[in-house]
């Protein structure tokens, strides 16, 4: 008799045996599709926020553009944290400003001052409408330094001239997140007018990873200021100064590991010169820490000087010697704003050691600072710390026109980094005979980083854990269930074919033939059954995503979850499925060919499980 007709023979009870194995399939493989589902989802939202850009490079400040219009696989743009407010309502959002004539990478061309449907739901937009933007400009200086500005919050206004959907480049976002953020699109040279960037920008989209790894490299050694640094050549040396006042001590390291024989120092702005024996004063000057070419010290003694709370050396130039009528042996006291807090100010005692020659070179210590070093007079600054005008003699306008803000006390370097470093760095200046060229790799040091977006958004799309396997563990329960079924109903198939087991035993069979043939209908029944099951499971996987998507949404925030059906799912689901009601027909069957065969012929198999 062939399986075929054994199987028809016991239709009805091979039929329950299969429900119970599509069970199994329909919540293994549906468990599955809705991790593909959600994997798949999240990969989506991921290219559909990013487009063609795989990585990005960030500047800690403004860089020159890194191509031409023509270029195919960067894009220079100018990205930016912002509050945008209509109507009362504020929203935070981000400005991304993009040539929308040219744009090759986030193929935004013809969209100009918009704003995406995530940001126009938050704050009741709507075409035509005037929003109020705030935003800061980025600065070399860090804002929390002395010298960084505090106060450089922009505020403009821009009319809504479309509202873009929350996919393509309305999603365009840095972050890893279901939700579209609020965005507001304008054209990337209004925003460099507001900014006074001058046609710099602080980001590159970055479409071909290959070309990503060499522009930081690139953009370095194409310019200087890209990295944050100036250079100056006087009396045959090179003075060395960074955009951000202090170079961090990788970054001083970087330049010092270019030219081993570079000399480090630190410039400081005190606000008073005090000679202590007449009580004369000169304002608002800077101090230099370290060697110059007519300064020089032998030991560093004056750190520990400072420690013991004795009267470190100083030097003067001749200009504040003779203002302040003092020489040598006399008592110079120092009083500044301390590194990272204008509100504490510190003052030091030091004993005059030495008057200098004022130096024709003496100003190339100075780093660029805007709102000071710039200005024509020191009655125009506009310093981000408390200023008082008063103070300022026609005498120190005089110095200022001819010496600008060279210094005029000298410490060494020792003594500076005990009294004036912060938390940002302890070098302002360092002094070559050769001039510095980054290095391979620099780039990074000074800031210019290159994230791969792409690559980060896809890996997190996977999930620590994968969704697969979480939506198995939650569906654990109900697929035991299920293969228990199996187990009760192949159990009751086998009661009613125990005679049938006895007859073929007693003409001879042996129990293996016996075995051999019940497992191959049980297969075909696990067979039939799974196949139908993964049917099933692409319904039920589509019913879960239905409910994650309505009636369970609070789940996932919010409706992002689409069907993806894969092969691999499909193929593990059946066969997943075959092999676990295999191993429970076999756990079924393993007593009973053991049985006697009298027994099997009485159609009794009670007490064998």
């Amino acid at each position: 008799m062939s399986i075929i007709a054994n199987l028809r023979y016991d239709r009805w009870i091979n039929f329950a045996v299969a429900s119970g194995v599509m069970c199994t399939a329909a919540v293994l493989t549906g468990a599955l599709l809705v991790g593909d589902s959600m994997t798949g989802s999240l990969r989506g939202l991921t290219l559909d926020r990013l487009g063609s850009v795989d990585s990005i490079l960030f500047a800690p400040h403004f860089i020159e553009p890194a191509v031409g219009k023509a270029e195919e696989d960067f894009e220079d743009v100018v990205y930016l944290s912002a509050a945008v407010e209509h109507n009362g309502s504020v929203c935070a959002a981000q400005i991304l400003g993009i040539d929308a004539q040219h744009s090759n990478v986030l193929n935004g061309s013809g969209v100009e001052f918009a704003v995406n449907q995530a940001l126009a739901d938050k704050i009741a937009v709507e075409d035509g409408a005037e929003l109020s933007l705030r935003f800061l400009s980025p600065q070399s200086i860090p804002p929390e330094s002395a010298l960084g500005r505090k106060d450089n919050l922009i505020r403009t206004t821009m009319t809504v001239r479309q509202i873009t959907a929350n996919s393509g480049i309305g999603r365009f976002s840095l972050k890893n997140n279901q939700q579209a953020e609020p965005l507001v699109i304008v054209p990337l040279e209004w925003l460099q007018r507001k900014l006074n960037a001058g046609g710099k920008v602080n980001a590159v989209l970055i479409k071909n990873s290959n070309a990503a790894e060499l522009l930081p490299d690139t953009l370095a050694s194409a310019s200087l200021n890209n990295i944050g640094i100036n250079i100056t050549k006087k009396g045959g040396r090179f003075y060395i100064t960074s955009q951000r006042l202090l170079f961090s001590a990788e970054q001083a390291a970087a330049v010092q590991k270019t030219l081993p024989d570079a000399e480090s120092g630190l410039l400081y702005l005190v606000t008073a010169i005090k000679a202590v024996k007449n009580g004369r004063e000169v304002p608002y000057s800077t101090v230099y820490c370290g060697e110059t070419e007519n300064v020089h010290w032998k030991d560093s003694t004056a750190a520990e000087a400072i420690q013991s709370e004795s009267r470190p050396p100083i030097m003067l130039n001749r200009w504040t010697a003779n203002d302040l009528a003092v020489q040598c042996g006399d008592e110079i006291e120092l009083t500044w704003f301390a590194a990272d807090n204008v509100n504490v100010t510190k003052t030091q005692k030091f004993t005059l050691t030495q008057i200098v020659d004022d130096s024709p070179s003496a100003a190339a210590l100075v780093p660029e600072v805007k709102g000071l070093t710039d200005e024509a007079s020191i009655a125009g600054w506009d310093p981000p710390f408390p200023f008082d005008a008063k103070k300022i003699r026609k005498t120190d306008e005089e110095y200022w026109d001819k010496h600008g803000a060279a210094p005029k006390v000298f410490v060494s370097f020792a003594a500076g980094r005990q009294l004036f470093a912060g938390r940002f760095g302890n070098v302002t200046t360092i002094i070559s005979a050769e001039t510095f060229h980054p290095a391979p790799g620099d780039a990074a040091v000074f800031g210019l980083n290159v994230v791969p977006v792409k690559a980060l958004g896809l890996a997190a799309s996977q999930g620590t854990t994968p969704f697969s396997v979480l939506f198995l563990s939650f569906s654990f329960f109900i697929i035991a269930s299920a293969l228990m079924l199996v187990v009760m109903l192949f159990r009751l198939s086998v009661e009613m074919k125990a005679a049938q087991i006895g007859i073929r035993l007693a003409a001879g069979w042996t129990p293996f033939s016996v075995m051999r043939l019940l497992l191959h209908e049980g297969l075909a029944i696990s067979a039939a059954g799974s196949f139908a099951g993964v049917l099933f499971g692409i319904l039920y996987a589509r019913l879960m995503i239905y409910g994650l998507s309505t009636f369970w949404l609070g789940a996932v925030t919010v409706p992002f979850l689409t069907l993806h059906i894969t092969a691999l799912s499909l193929i593990l689901g059946f066969t997943g499925s075959v092999f676990a009601a295999m191993l429970s027909i076999m756990f079924s069957l393993r007593k009973i060919v053991k049985t006697p065969v009298k027994r099997l012929l009485n159609g009794s198999i009670t007490g064998l499980y």
